[in-house]
C-alpha cells in the first residue's frame, strides 16, 4: 500500500509499547544512556519536538507501534519514562525502508559503521537479491553499498579495539579490510586488536595505526619464491614459495607429464612422512603445482593446478 493512501495520524503513545521494526539502521548495542546522553536531556528540558515514524503492529503481543526511525528517541522516551510523539503511516516495508534510510543516511550522527552492518544484515536475511538492489532500493550507488560492507567482514576483534566503532571510518574499513584478506594477518591484525583492547583507551586514530602497521609489517616478512634454474641455462626449473603454513613447489607444466607429477608426489610424500621429520607446525601444507602457462616472470602470479599433501 503506498504512504500516501492514508493520511498521517499523530498520537501519543506508551514507549514500552513499541518496538523498532526488524529493518532499522541503528546498532542496538550503541543504543545506551551516554549514547544518547544529548536526546535523553533535550526530551527532559523541551519535550519531543520531532515525532517518531511508526505503524500499527499486527500480531504482536504486548506492542502496538513498529517504528521505522527513531531508535534514540525510543530509548530515550523509556529511559524516562515518558510518552512518545509517533506519527502513524500506513506504508510497507518498501516505503518504510526508503523512508528510513532518507531520514537517518543525512543525519550526522548515524555512521558508516551502523549503515554497512545494517546493509550485511539485509543481505543476509535475503531483504535483497544482491548489492545491486539493494543500492537500488536505497537511492545509493553499488560503490557505496561495496564500501560499507567492508565493516560486515572485520573481525569482531577488530572492531572491539576502537573506542566507539562509530569512530571507524569509511576508508579505514577499506584499508582494514584488505589488510585481513589474507588468514595469517588477519589472525596477525586480531591478535593485535585484542593486545589493544586489554591496554588502556586509546584514540581511534592510534588504534588504526597500529593496526594497519601490523599488517604492512607481515608482508614484508613474507620471502621470495627460492628458485631453482637449469645450470646452462639459467632457465627457471622450479620454484618453492614458503609461508607461515604452506610450502608450494611450482613447477611449468610443460617439464612434467601428469605421471610425472605422480612421481614427485610419491618422493615428496615420502620425505614428509619420515618418522624422524621435524614437524614445528603440525598446521603446515605442502603443495605441488603444474604451471599451465611455463616458466614465470619474476613478480607474477597465476592460478595453477596443484594437489595439496598433509
Amino acid at each position: 500500500m503506498s504512504d500516501n493512501s492514508i493520511p498521517p495520524t499523530v498520537l501519543y503513545a506508551d514507549p514500552w509499547r513499541c518496538r523498532m521494526w526488524e529493518m532499522h539502521d541503528r546498532a542496538a548495542e550503541l543504543l545506551t544512556p551516554d549514547a544518547c546522553r544529548e536526546v535523553i536531556r533535550s526530551l527532559k528540558e523541551h519535550g519531543q519536538a520531532i515525532p517518531v515514524l511508526g505503524r500499527r503492529a499486527r500480531n504482536v503481543p504486548g506492542i502496538d507501534y513498529e517504528l521505522i526511525y527513531g531508535a534514540r528517541r525510543l530509548f530515550s522516551a523509556q529511559h524516562l519514562n515518558m510518552k512518545l510523539t509517533v506519527q502513524l503511516a500506513d506504508i510497507d516495508d518498501d516505503a518504510a525502508l526508503q523512508r528510513m534510510y532518507i531520514e537517518n543516511a543525512h543525519r550526522a550522527d548515524l555512521s558508516p559503521y551502523e549503515r554497512g552492518s545494517a546493509f550485511r544484515r539485509w543481505l543476509r536475511e535475503g531483504r535483497f537479491t544482491s548489492q545491486n538492489h539493494l543500492a537500488e532500493s536505497v537511492g545509493v550507488s553499488v560503490a557505496t553499498v561495496s564500501r560499507l560492507l567492508n565493516f560486515s567482514v572485520l573481525p569482531s576483534a577488530v572492531i572491539a579495539a576502537f573506542p566507539d566503532p562509530r569512530e571507524i571510518r569509511e576508508e579505514w574499513a577499506v584499508q582494514l579490510a584488505r589488510n585481513c584478506k589474507d588468514a595469517h594477518t588477519r589472525s596477525l591484525v586480531a591478535s593485535i586488536a585484542r593486545r589493544i583492547s586489554s591496554g588502556g583507551k586509546q584514540s581511534a586514530s592510534s588504534v588504526f595505526r597500529q593496526l594497519m602497521r601490523a599488517g604492512r609489517r607481515e608482508r614484508k616478512k613474507l620471502p621470495h619464491d627460492q628458485v631453482v634454474r637449469e645450470e646452462s641455462t639459467g632457465e627457471v626449473l622450479l620454484r618453492v614459495r614458503e609461508t607461515n603454513h604452506d610450502v608450494m613447489f611450482i613447477v611449468p607444466s610443460h617439464y612434467v607429464g601428469r605421471a610425472d607429477l605422480s612421481e614427485l608426489i610419491q618422493h615428496i610424500r615420502a620425505v614428509v612422512a619420515r618418522p624422524n621429520m621435524a614437524r614445528p607446525n603440525m598446521e603446515r601444507r605442502v603443495q605441488v603445482t603444474l604451471d599451465p602457462l611455463g616458466p614465470m616472470r619474476s613478480g607474477e602470479n597465476r592460478a595453477a593446478n596443484s594437489v595439496e599433501l598433509q
